[in-house]
């Protein structure tokens, strides 16, 4: 390498070199480039054809007088498998907050043995002599409260579901009944098998299509089918959340006992049913 060479790579490596920027991911509510060949527009377009549903809204990190970003963000494929999002304060000199929350998970669990009442092959001839004999004025007293004869009477009839009407266990086969060929490890059945099942499977991605499509062509008319058919597709089930014990004061404490909470409700059903008598009795003006 000659002298001239050597001072050119010198004065090369003491120039300032250009910072390079990161790149940034933002949501898709702020992300507002129209250029299709953008990291943003391919990012939001990425979470709107996958269907998934982005948890953060709030900022997770900035500095002294920086501009808020969300940087961190959880994606699922359902509304409801996260719950409960805390924004925690940074570990340390870190300038990113911590995101604590709960997932919602959901497992098949095998059943290996499962028990069926046989309605069809009970002893009614005894089970209605039973209930004629029976003294009901003995073991449902009138001063009790209405629910606690429920109870007696629930328990009665339990009691002789069990002795007169029997039960049959089943169980859940492992092996599969179909395919000659495991049995006959014959390849040319086989192959026919493989033939009729993508042929079923085309028909089936094909009807699946066509119904999906006549819902959404029919959301305005009949808006319930369509929500039916989402529900039924979602695997996590979201319940009745914590209550209020007391509905007029919001510092009162919250319940998340399922009778509790069914109590609560059944006092705004009284007072609806309440509310419609008064006005269905109101004269005629």
């Amino acid at each position: 390498m000659t002298k001239s060479e050597k001072e050119e790579e010198t004065c090369y490596l003491r120039k300032p070199r250009k910072k390079k920027r990161r790149a940034r991911e933002t949501t898709p509510s702020n992300c507002k480039s129209d250029n299709i060949e953008s990291g943003e527009y391919k990012f939001t377009q990425c979470v709107q054809d996958n269907y998934l549903y982005q948890h953060v809204t709030k900022p997770t990190r900035w500095r002294g007088s920086d501009t808020p970003h969300v940087l961190d963000l959880i994606f699922t494929n359902e509304e409801n498998m996260v719950s409960d999002i805390e924004y925690l304060t940074p570990l340390g000199k870190r300038d990113h907050y911590g995101i604590q929350f709960q997932y919602n998970c959901y497992t098949k669990l095998k059943i290996d043995n499962r028990t069926k009442i046989c309605y069809d092959r009970g002893n009614y001839a005894d089970f209605n002599k039973e209930i004629l004999e029976t003294n009901w004025e003995v073991l449902l007293n009138q001063g009790d409260h209405i629910d606690k004869n429920w109870e007696k009477f629930h328990e009665k009839l339990l009691e002789m579901e069990k002795r007169y009407i029997p039960v049959k266990k089943i169980k859940t086969s492992t092996k599969r009944k179909s395919e000659k060929s495991i049995a006959t490890k014959d390849p040319s059945i086989r192959l026919e098998y493989n033939k009729v099942r993508n042929q079923v499977k085309t028909m089936t991605n094909k009807l699946k299509r066509e119904h999906e499509k006549k819902l959404s062509t029919n959301a305005k008319k009949n808006p319930k089918a369509i929500w039916k058919y989402i529900k039924s597709k979602s695997k996590t089930r979201s319940g009745i959340g914590e209550l209020l014990t007391d509905q007029n004061d919001e510092t009162s404490r919250k319940t998340d006992d399922d009778k509790e909470k069914a109590e609560i409700l059944a006092t705004f059903s009284t007072v609806s049913s309440q509310k419609n008598q008064k006005e269905k009795y109101l004269p005629y003006q």
